[in-house]
């Protein structure tokens, strides 16, 4: 029965991931059926066939059924709030159910602080009537982005942002009811924690005892992720099992009998399951508690494998998709591995290797996951999960708890001790973080692996705890395995012939990343730049978007780019250079490449002076090679120009393909570079200044050529870049054309043979010659 049960879990995997586009995926399963032919009985085999097919069909239902009923013109909505809402500076968002069930997310711009404080009023369960309007969630536009429109349908049903003009808790009415009650307790709750608190605890304490983690610095998130920490922040089993231990404990000191201390924990799951979030992690430990209990009560003899493939099987019915989630997975995926491990490391009797056993397997299970979505993974992450997971399970969490317990019923000098103590303890964690980040050897980033290398990745992992359950020799093969795995991750780029130039979409900006043949060198040139202007204290985001942070580094390290050989700055706009520290923050840069002129103006002069990286400085007609690719800079000159002129333009030769940067030069900029290079010929252009109508001529359009052009451009940006013009001639010249803000990013595939042109929005896929 175990295993029937493993394999209908394994096959409504496959069912609800394999779709027309992904229909090889049934591959996979076939590979299991015939693996397992002689081990799995006739019937099993039947049930995985029934049970992939059934999901197969049962989710795209389940996808249809959750559509929308609304239309674009819907101005007027009457509903109610249903998740706790989130002020982010002047910005409020929250979760809002409609009388027909759909629900939509709510955006509002808030115009004053007094007003700020005012919505801080507004709880879950508040009855709203709202005008507005309906806008479609952005879309990903970049290889390896975040689809914020998919992510929403998956994780919340919801198909619209409802943008709305109007918003007071005034204008509000109160809901009612048990689930109210908690939620508004769970609101309250993380606003008295904010305000009495010092801010380095108050974070911390809402993440562990709410769920809540708006109040953490967005860098110390990063550290806990950077290290294979994230999951300590997150509410899961670690935490709803110590909370629930600890009650089991104190029932039982105090006399009450197991069994009804057992009914009383099955009446408490549900209530810390709303306070704590009610992410899929806690659903998926809740449920297990409420399991676990029932069998002790009724004695039921069944596994814990099979309880938690039944708990696992049960969520996907009632929602398939959430088999999307990374927490769902990663809870999951890790509790599964700990419990068929189980043998392997309660056989130990030292309760530390106990502890180093479990964390490595744990660490083990989780890094295809971690690996697929963040691209990297850190070699201090076992050592240091081995000194933070019973620190924090064992000390910490029991410590807020109890001091937010204390805070509750007891006067300040009471909890105020514990509160200091605990302060300080987090203070010594977080140091101690940064120490192992400056460490050799720390994080590796290997990018994302295809699906062949990723289904490699898995079964070896799963190949080695099977040996390391039996011990002996049997653990060289898959340790083999795992290390060709990873091999191939690390390395297949320098076996590559093929090049990659893609323009990412930054926006009104400009940012190329271009990867020669083998990996010899990774050039960027440009990181776009959002514009900011210097807000009041309240308007703050806790977090700013950063291009060079948040989309140039993000495509690097899921192309698996350790490093970058050169960052090629074509002039000093802010729109070329503003993501440049976002960038060098999160990948080495070897160094930087400036325009060499002797009018630079001091702005630009003092933002080179605060580079963190070696500075080269080059004029025209400097030429170098790498490998077969040759580059030779056609500007600036000598002249004094304007800081536009003075773009560093880049002729670049791949595999017989040119391509043209141009930075922001003008027509008499072209003009002079066409004279100076006569029979200057280009494949691939990079149109200069965004499609400005006072650049891109005629004339230099006559003389270079080019068969493709491609427009770094915002949407519906307040330029309405490209020009018209522009656009015209190159039509008439029956150029392609290739722009940002339609195609999203665009990635330029060269081979010896040819080049494909691969865009983010449409999907399309366009060989050439």
């Amino acid at each position: 029965m175990k295993i029937q049960i493993h394999t209908i879990a394994i096959a409504a995997i496959f069912g609800i991931f394999t779709s027309p586009s992904q229909w090889w995926l049934c591959s996979f399963l076939i590979l299991h059926l015939f693996f397992t032919r002689h081990r799995l009985s006739v019937f099993a085999h039947i049930l995985m066939v029934s049970t992939y097919l059934f999901f197969l069909v049962y989710t795209p239902f389940y996808i249809s059924q959750q559509g929308t009923q609304l239309t674009p013109n819907t101005s007027m909505i009457t509903g109610k709030i249903i998740s706790t809402p989130v002020i982010d500076g002047k910005h409020m968002t929250f979760h809002f159910k409609l009388p027909h069930k759909e629900t939509l997310m709510v955006n509002y711009q808030i115009q004053t602080e007094i007003e700020q404080k005012q919505l801080r009023k507004l709880y879950y369960g508040d009855r709203c009537s709202l005008s507005g309007t309906l806008e479609r969630p952005p879309v990903n536009r970049n290889f390896y982005g975040f689809d914020y429109r998919t992510y929403l349908e998956r994780s919340s049903n919801i198909h619209w942002i409802y943008k709305t003009n109007n918003l007071s808790s005034r204008e509000c009415t109160r809901g009612n009811g048990l689930l109210v009650s908690l939620y508004r307790f769970r609101q309250n709750g993380i606003i008295l924690i904010n305000e009495e608190f010092p801010k380095e605890l108050s974070g911390m304490m809402n993440t562990l005892i709410f769920g809540d983690r708006s109040g953490i610095d967005e860098s110390l998130q990063e550290q806990y992720q950077s290290l294979g920490l994230i999951h300590l922040l997150a509410v899961s089993g670690l935490h709803i099992g110590t909370i629930l231990g600890l009650f089991y404990f104190l029932m039982i000191r105090i006399g009450i009998v197991k069994e009804t201390a057992l009914w009383v924990l099955l009446l408490i799951i549900p209530f810390i399951i709303v306070l704590t979030g009610g992410a899929a992690s806690v659903i998926r430990a809740g449920l297990m508690a409420v399991v676990v209990c029932l069998v002790a009560l009724f004695r039921i003899k069944i596994t814990t494998f099979s309880q938690l493939c039944m708990i696992f099987l049960g969520l996907l019915l009632y929602k398939p998709t959430f088999a999307y989630n990374i927490g769902f997975q990663l809870s999951f995926l890790i509790t599964a591995s700990l419990i068929l491990s189980s043998k392997v490391i309660l056989r130990e009797i030292s309760l530390f290797r106990q502890l180093l056993y479990g964390s490595f397997i744990a660490q083990l299970a989780s890094l295809p996951i971690v690996i697929w979505n963040f691209y990297e993974f850190s070699f201090w992450s076992l050592p240091v999960n081995m000194i933070f997971i019973p620190f924090m399970t064992v000390f910490l969490l029991p410590c807020v708890l109890t001091t937010f317990c204390m805070f509750l019923f007891f006067p300040f000098p009471v909890w105020g001790i514990l509160s200091d103590l605990l302060s300080v303890c987090f203070k010594i964690l977080h140091a101690f973080m940064q120490w192992v980040e400056t460490l050799p050897i720390g994080v590796i980033t290997l990018g994302r692996p295809n699906v062949i290398l990723m289904f490699g990745l898995s079964l070896s992992f799963y190949l080695f705890l099977i040996a390391w359950e039996k011990g002996g020799k049997r653990l060289i093969s898959p340790c083999l395995c795992i290390l060709l795995v990873l091999g191939i991750q690390l390395y297949y780029p320098k076996m590559n012939d093929k090049a990659f130039v893609t323009f990412l979409d930054v926006g009104q900006g400009d940012s190329i990343v271009i990867e020669l043949p083998y990996r010899r060198a990774v050039y960027v040139i440009d990181t776009g730049g959002a514009i900011t202007f210097k807000k009041e204290e309240w308007m703050e985001r806790r977090r700013k978007f950063d291009t060079g942070e948040d989309i140039v580094a993000e495509f690097l390290k899921a192309r698996g780019i350790r490093k970058v050989d050169a960052l090629i700055l074509s002039h000093g706009d802010f729109d070329h250079i503003g993501g440049v520290d976002g960038l060098l923050k999160k990948v080495k840069v070897e160094r930087i490449v400036y325009g060499k002129s002797d009018h630079l103006e001091a702005s630009e002069v003092e933002f080179l002076k605060g580079l963190d990286a070696p500075i080269v400085f080059l004029n025209e007609n400097i030429s170098w090679r790498v490998g077969s690719s040759s580059f030779q800079t056609l500007n600036p000159g000598q002249a004094k120009e304007s800081r536009n002129n003075r773009s560093l333009v880049l002729f670049v030769k791949i595999h017989g393909n040119s391509f043209l940067f141009t930075g922001d030069i003008d027509q008499r900029v072209e003009a002079r570079i066409i004279s100076h290079y006569p029979g200057l010929k280009v494949d691939n252009l990079k149109i200069a200044h965004h499609g400005s109508e006072s650049s891109t001529s005629s004339s230099f359009l006559n003389e270079i050529n080019p068969q493709t052009a491609f427009i770094s451009v915002g949407e519906n940006n307040r330029y309405n870049h490209p020009s018209t013009t522009v656009i015209e001639r190159l039509e008439e010249r029956r150029t392609d054309i290739y722009r940002t803000d339609r195609q999203g990013g665009i990635m330029v595939i060269i081979t010896p043979e040819g080049k494909r042109i691969s865009t983010v929005l449409p999907k399309d896929d366009i060989n050439t010659k």
